[in-house]
């Protein structure tokens, strides 16, 4: 627990030795510590956190993560429904054309998050997001895809959280950079 404070602490700060990047913007809604990246398993429900249903067979990488607002109380005073962006950075941006396989949604220990609930969850703070960790071209793939493998080819991946309303309304939050290495090592079973 001292190391993933540790980690969040100097994340904060900048960028991590394993962890990521994180920058800072003039957004409302910053993200403002990660986690180490983990894989999951589809099968693996040992740690106890809420999962996606994914059909697809390749493992998951998991990344943790808090922002400086309470996420359901500024989601809820605007009235903003809440997804997750993900996709191999270009510079450190993230790239349309690279998406990565995803959950669109955020996930507490207990749950989905649904930012239009009317009930706040109960362990809100803490959240994960996951993709997955290869992506192959199939015969039933209707247009481009961006196919990847992250442990045979390591990315940086980047990510953003996104909402809007029915009035029109909307947030970006700052970008997080996930260093390939730190995505590899978690594949590869390392840990700092």
């Amino acid at each position: 627990m001292k190391q993933a404070h540790w980690l969040r602490v100097l994340v904060f700060a900048g960028c991590g030795p394993l962890g990521g990047c994180i920058f800072m913007t003039n957004h409302e809604l910053q993200i403002t510590s990660i986690d180490l990246p983990i894989v999951v398993k589809p099968a693996d429900v040992a740690d106890g956190w809420a999962k996606p249903s994914w059909s697809s067979h390749s493992n998951q990488v998991a990344i943790g993560f808090s922002t400086n607002l309470d996420l359901w109380d500024f989601a809820q005073s605007k009235e903003y429904n809440v997804v997750v962006e993900v996709s191999a950075c270009t510079g450190q941006e993230l790239d349309p054309t690279r998406e990565l396989q995803s959950s669109v949604y955020l996930y507490t220990y207990s749950g989905s998050f649904n930012s239009l609930s009317d009930k706040r969850p109960s362990d809100a703070g803490r959240y994960r997001i996951y993709f997955s960790s290869a992506r192959f071209p199939t015969a039933s793939d209707t247009f481009s895809t961006f196919s990847y493998d992250l442990a045979a080819n390591p990315l940086d991946v980047c990510f953003r959280l996104r909402g809007g309303n029915m009035l029109g309304g909307s947030f970006y939050s700052n970008i997080v950079v996930i260093p390939g290495t730190a995505i590899r090592n978690a594949m590869s079973g390392i840990m700092p």
